[in-house]
């Protein structure tokens, strides 16, 4: 039987362009794998999670086609200014792993930001398309 890893906290960092926002909150919010989640700035998450890094980008990519990044943290090692109840998630134990059927609560829905704040202008959706367009790799 394979033990599980300790729970680590990990920086998400995703690029607008593409993204399918509703997938990615669906995962963040219901999926067994995240412990839990919060989010003060758009694109950006903290996510709570017993899974590895490259766990969590593969459960991630199919929604963020762009561009992202999870970043390991070591809190003890950062600084900055957050809001309180950013301070007070971080130093909060995680919550229990989620079952299949996990329903966010409302605490859970008011970590992230609302889909309105982030559904792309008209002026980001032609932006969006030319850097998709945009031939990928180095010349």
């Amino acid at each position: 039987m394979a033990t599980r890893r300790a729970v680590e906290l990990y920086a998400l960092n995703v690029s607008s362009v593409g993204i399918d926002i509703v997938g990615l909150h669906d995962v963040l919010l219901r999926g067994p794998t995240i412990r839990d989640v919060l989010s003060f700035v758009p694109y950006q998450y903290f996510v709570k999670s017993d899974r590895s890094a490259v766990e969590l980008a593969r459960l991630l990519s199919p929604f963020i086609p762009a561009g992202f990044a999870v970043l390991a943290l070591r809190p003890t090692e950062s600084s900055g200014v957050f809001p309180d109840h950013a301070l007070a998630w971080i130093e909060r134990e995680p919550s229990p792993p989620r079952g299949e059927g996990h329903q966010p609560t409302p605490f859970e829905m008011g970590m992230i930001p609302s889909l309105d704040c982030l559904l792309p202008t008209e002026a980001e959706q032609q932006l969006h398309a030319m850097i998709l367009a945009e031939p990928q790799g180095v010349a």
